[in-house]
């Protein structure tokens, strides 16, 4: 599968602002992964490659992909789909691994939407830190965003050599330690052995949280936000997309459009499977609405005032991407009017109070 690098430098006299290319810079349309299900071409803004992006940015940046695909024939194709867009880009064929050091070295101190959609294991841990979450250094550092797709076939595929009941000698003397080898390597160490070995339901789950833990807490500390993504409606995880951020609006911007995102796909997954929606709208964003009510007062009652746009994976909880600012809002509002809490912004040097002015920015304080 493509990776894609895509890199904005600033044009002559346009400061950076932190602008979040979003992730349309996979793959190509119709090369999608031939293990994933129909279902999965239809979600909003997947294969777009460098066009739209371009057309929404028009003249505030110079965008630059850079993109990697190991096998020949698909090689080829993306290139031939890159050439029929307008935005720069270079395209390297081979393992990310032996190309990403160069990569970073071209995009220098610009910042970057760095996407990894790898087939199986990802790329390996220490190559992540050094080469893309070291940029990060406290509050300083170009304005930064990963983006991992972290496959749970992949995993499980290559974590279940560490369990294997086979007595091939060969395997155990060579293939098997090589395989787990790789898993240490992608997952930054050996501390999932025991995990995995405990056989437990919840262990990839388990595994995918302490493999965030560690990247969020890499060089500099990361916001971040993983979302598991299912082949169907109501199926299974497949995968879990990843977002670090050196920006905390990196993590609203992106709840904003997966919610969005996450109401066409809803829409299609019911009408491709002849499906009836028993849930409506309505129904779904009242609990919304309600559980995040839940999750302000609890913040509130245990951390004291804070605001909104930096603690978002709290205030949305188990909504997060499927609820969004309005949602929120809404909750806000029901909780002043009860007298449970009171929120300070200020817009355009007004102070706004009673869940008025933007949300992001909103400070959440006793009543």
């Amino acid at each position: 599968m493509p990776q894609a690098y895509p890199k904005r430098d600033r044009s002559e006299g346009s400061p950076d602002a932190g602008v979040s290319v979003t992730g349309q810079h996979g793959e190509p349309d119709g090369e999608l992964d031939q293990a994933e299900e129909p279902l999965e071409q239809h979600v909003p803004g997947r294969g777009a490659c460098g066009q739209n992006t371009r057309e929404i940015l028009g003249e505030i940046r110079n965008l630059e992909g850079f993109y990697v695909e190991k096998d020949e024939e698909t090689f080829v194709q993306l290139h031939k789909v890159l050439a029929q867009t307008d935005h720069t880009f270079r395209c390297y064929q081979g393992d990310v691994e032996d190309h990403l050091p160069e990569i970073m070295k071209a995009v220098g101190a610009a910042p970057l939407f760095a996407f990894f959609d790898p087939f199986g294991l990802g790329v390996p841990f220490d190559m992540l830190t050094k080469h893309i979450l070291s940029r990060k250094r406290g509050l300083g550092g170009p304005a930064t965003e990963l983006l991992l797709n972290f496959s749970l076939p992949g995993l499980r595929r290559n974590a279940g050599h560490l369990t294997s009941s086979s007595n091939d000698p060969i395997y155990l003397k060579t293939r098997r330690p090589k395989l787990v080898e790789r898993v240490d390597a992608t997952l930054g160490g050996d501390w999932w052995h025991p995990i995995w070995e405990a056989g437990g339901e919840d262990r990839e789950a388990a595994i995918v949280s302490g493999y965030v833990d560690r990247l969020r807490t890499a060089p500099g500390g990361w916001a971040h936000v993983t979302i598991p993504v299912q082949n169907r409606w109501d199926g299974p995880p497949v995968y879990c997309l990843v977002l670090l951020t050196s920006y905390e609006g990196g993590l609203w911007a992106f709840a904003q459009v997966l919610s969005t995102a996450m109401e066409e796909y809803r829409e299609y997954a019911h009408q491709a499977h002849g499906m009836l929606d028993l849930d409506p709208l309505e129904d779904r964003e009242a609990r919304w609405i309600d559980h995040i009510a839940e999750n302000l007062e609890r913040h509130l009652a245990e951390q004291g005032s804070f605001v909104v746009g930096q603690t978002i994976t709290v205030v949305f909880g188990e909504t997060v991407g499927f609820a969004r600012e309005t949602h929120i809002r809404q909750a806000v509002k029901r909780l002043c009017a009860a007298g449970s809490i009171r929120t300070e912004v200020y817009d355009k040097g007004k102070l706004r109070t009673g869940g008025q002015g933007p949300v992001e920015k909103m400070r959440i304080l006793p009543p």
